[in-house]
């Protein structure tokens, strides 16, 4: 999704937006790819997952994670046949 349109969605100026996405793009939630004079971002599901899995675990609501959705944050990997 580009930038227009995610600021559009969001109801947020660009200037914000470039701000937000700029702190995503470096904590590795979001991965940008250029598309021509374009730049379409897109979620990184297994950093998000990896994050959330973290979190959970730190407040000992580990076991709140149903066992599909679990990410194994020592092998660095999710549950088999799991797209992330």
């Amino acid at each position: 999704m580009t930038a227009s349109i995610i600021s559009e969605r969001l109801g947020i100026s660009k200037p914000t937006l470039s701000s937000h996405l700029r702190t995503l793009r470096e904590a590795g939630l979001v991965v940008p790819k250029r598309a021509g004079v374009r730049i379409h971002y897109r979620v990184d599901k297994r950093a998000l997952l990896e994050g959330v899995s973290g979190v959970l675990l730190l407040a000992g609501l580990d076991a709140a994670i149903p066992a599909v959705g679990r990410y194994d944050m020592e092998k660095g990997e999710g549950p088999r046949g799991a797209r992330l």
